[in-house]
C-alpha cells in the first residue's frame, strides 16, 4: 500500500503518560548507573531492551578495568619510574589485564543475555519471520504455508553478492588503503620540516595530519555505509535477519580496515610506539565527538526544524504543552514529523568501533578506557532522550541476544590477544630480557615463543567459551520442565483427538509429572489386539 501511494505512513503513537513515567527512570532523574530495563522492555520491545541492557553492562564493566588499572598505577607505576607502567611498548601487566576482563565479559554477557530473555519471556521463542517489506519478486505460492507470496531465485541473490557487491566492496577497502599510506607520506613529509622544532607552531603542524586523517576516516565512514546499505538492499534479502547479518558484515570489513589498520602499520611496519599512541588518541576522539554530533545535536536541530512550521494557531507554547492536553490529532501531527527509528545497528556498530579502540592496543594506549566510560555514560543518556523525544515509537522486535555482534565482538577479543602478544614479544625491552636470559637466542626463537604463546592463549579461549555453559543452570531447569510439560499436553491432546478413543483422562501435577492416563477401548478392539 506505502509503494502504490495509498497509505502515507503507519506507526504506533507514543503512550503519553507511560513515556513520561519512562523518562524519568531513563534519563531525568540521575540514579547511578542504573536504567529501568523492564519497562524498557514493556514499551519499546525486546530488540531496545537488549541494547540497553548490554550498554549498561559494558558500562559497569569498564569501571571495573578502569579501577584494576589504578590500582595498577598506584601498586607499580607511581614508586618506579622504570617500571613496565609508565613504557609505551611494555605495558604488559594491563594488557593482560585487559585481555582476562574481555574474555570474561563476554561470557558473562551471554548469562546476562539469557537471565534478561528468560526474564522477558523471549528465551527460545521462534516466530516465523515475515518477508521485509523491501522484498520484492514474483508472485508464487509458497509450498509450505500455501500462500501466494513473492518469490526470488537465490541464484540471482548470489550472483548480485558475488559480481556487484564483493567487487565494490573491495574496491572501497582498497581506497581506504591507498589513502592510508598517502596519510603516512604526508606524515612523514611534515615531520623532516617540524621535527626538530618544539615550538607550539611546529607542534600544530605535527598534529595536524593525524587530525585530518581522523576526520576523513569518519567521513569515509558515512559514504560507505549508505553504499553497503544500497548494495544489501539491491540484493533483495527476503528477510530481515538476512538483510542485517550481510550489511554488518559488509560494514565491520571496511570500518576495521579503515579505523584499524593505520594502527597495525604504525605498530608493526612504521614501529613508532610513540606515533601509534597519539593516532590511536586521535581517531579514539575524533570518532567520540562526531558520534555524538551525529546522534544527539543534529536529531535534536532536525526536529526542532520539523516541527517549528507545526505550531497551531494559536500558538502554543512549551510551557503550555502539557501532558494530557494534546488531542490525538495534534499528536500525530506532531509524531509525523519525528524520524523513524529503524534498529539499533548504529548503536551497535558505535560499540564495536570503541571495543575495538579499547582492546586492541591497549598495551600501547590504556586511558582508552577511561575516555570510554565517559562516553558511554553520556551515551546512555542521550540515546534515552532521542528515543523518547525524536523518535517515532518503534515496532517491537522480538530478539532474545546481540545476535551476529557477539561473534563480531569474540572477533575483535581474539585479534586482541594476537596484537597485543605481537607488540610485547616485539617490543625493545623484551628483546633485551629475552637476549639476556637467552643469549644464543635469535630472532626465529622470539617467533616460535610468539606462535607457542599465541596459540595456548587461544586454545585457552576456545575452552574457556565451551566449558562455560552459556545457559545458567536454573534456567535450563526451567526450560526443560517447560518442555517436559508441551509434550505431556501434546500427547495428551493427541489422545483425545483419536477416533478409536473413547475415554482419556491425563492430568499434570504441579511439578509437571503424568498422574493418571487412562484408555479404554471397546472390547471387540482388545479381543482383536489379544489374537495379534
Amino acid at each position: 500500500m506505502l509503494s502504490k501511494g495509498l497509505l502515507v505512513d503507519f506507526f504506533p503513537l507514543h503512550d503519553l503518560n507511560q513515556l513520561e513515567s519512562l523518562k524519568g527512570g531513563m534519563y531525568k532523574t540521575f540514579q547511578g548507573l542504573q536504567i529501568p530495563l523492564s519497562k524498557i522492555q514493556a514499551y519499546y520491545g525486546d530488540s531496545v531492551a537488549v541494547y540497553f541492557a548490554f550498554l549498561n553492562y559494558y558500562l559497569f564493566a569498564l569501571v571495573w578495568l578502569v579501577l584494576m588499572g589504578i590500582l595498577h598505577w598506584l601498586f607499580v607505576g607511581m614508586w618506579d619510574d622504570n617500571s613496565f607502567a609508565n613504557s609505551v611498548d611494555d605495558n604488559w601487566m594491563v594488557s593482560v589485564m585487559h585481555l582476562v576482563w574481555a574474555v570474561f565479559l563476554l561470557e558473562v554477557w551471554k548469562h546476562r543475555s539469557v537471565e534478561n530473555a528468560y526474564q522477558w519471556g523471549s528465551l527460545g521463542m521462534k516466530t516465523g519471520e515475515k518477508p521485509r517489506m523491501a522484498f520484492r519478486g514474483q508472485l508464487g505460492r509458497n509450498p509450505v504455508t500455501n500462500k501466494l507470496e513473492p518469490q526470488f531465485p537465490s541464484w540471482r541473490r548470489s550472483l548480485r553478492i558475488w559480481l556487484l557487491s564483493m567487487p565494490i566492496t573491495i574496491f572501497c577497502v582498497a581506497l581506504a588503503v591507498a589513502i592510508m599510506f598517502y596519510y603516512f607520506s604526508w606524515e612523514i613529509y611534515v615531520m623532516d620540516l617540524y621535527g626538530a622544532d618544539s615550538s607550539y607552531t611546529a607542534l600544530f603542524f605535527q598534529t595536524l595530519p593525524s587530525v585530518i586523517y581522523s576526520i576523513l576516516i569518519q567521513i569515509a565512514n558515512f559514504l560507505y555505509q549508505v553504499l553497503a546499505e544500497s548494495l544489501t538492499r539491491a540484493e533483495n534479502h527476503k528477510y530481515e535477519k538476512q538483510y542485517q547479518n550481510n550489511l554488518i558484515w559488509k560494514i565491520l570489513l571496511f570500518y576495521f580496515v579503515n579505523n584499524f589498520l593505520v594502527l597495525y602499520y604504525i605498530a608493526f611496519v612504521y614501529r613508532d610506539m610513540a606515533m601509534l599512541r597519539v593516532t590511536l588518541r586521535n581517531l579514539f576522539l575524533t570518532d567520540i565527538a562526531i558520534s555524538q554530533l551525529m546522534e544527539c545535536i543534529l536529531p535534536c536541530i532536525n526536529f526542532k526544524f520539523r516541527t517549528y512550521s507545526e505550531r497551531d494557531a494559536a500558538g502554543r507554547s512549551k510551557t503550555s504543552s502539557k501532558l494530557g492536553a494534546m488531542t490525538m490529532i495534534e499528536q500525530v501531527r506532531i509524531e509525523m514529523r519525528k524520524d523513524t527509528y529503524q534498529s539499533t545497528f548504529e548503536e551497535y556498530l558505535e560499540l564495536w568501533l570503541q571495543f575495538g579502540y579499547v582492546m586492541l592496543f591497549s598495551c600501547a594506549y590504556p586511558p582508552a578506557a577511561f575516555l570510554a566510560i565517559i562516553n558511554n555514560f553520556i551515551e546512555q543518556r542521550t540515546d534515552s532522550f532521542k528515543l523518547c523525544n525524536f523518535y517515532r515509537r518503534p515496532f517491537a522486535r522480538q530478539t532474545d541476544g546481540i545476535d551476529a555482534w557477539q561473534l563480531a565482538f569474540e572477533l575483535l577479543v581474539y585479534l586482541s590477544i594476537i596484537t597485543n602478544l605481537a607488540l610485547i614479544f616485539f617490543s625493545p625491552r623484551f628483546f633485551v630480557n629475552f637476549y639476556a636470559m637467552f643469549p644464543d637466542g635469535t630472532i626465529v626463537h622470539v617467533i616460535l615463543l610468539f606462535v607457542v604463546v599465541e596459540h595456548l592463549l587461544l586454545i585457552g579461549r576456545f575452552l574457556l567459551s565451551y566449558l562455560i555453559p552459556s545457559v545458567p543452570g536454573k534456567i535450563k531447569l526451567e526450560m526443560d520442565k517447560y518442555r517436559y510439560r508441551s509434550r505431556m499436553l501434546l500427547k495428551r491432546g493427541n489422545f483425545v483427538s483419536c477416533d478409536n478413543l473413547t475415554h482419556s483422562n491425563s492430568l499434570l501435577s504441579d511439578e509437571g509429572e503424568e498422574v493418571v492416563a487412562i484408555s479404554q477401548q471397546p472390547k471387540s478392539n482388545q479381543d482383536d489386539d489379544k489374537n495379534k
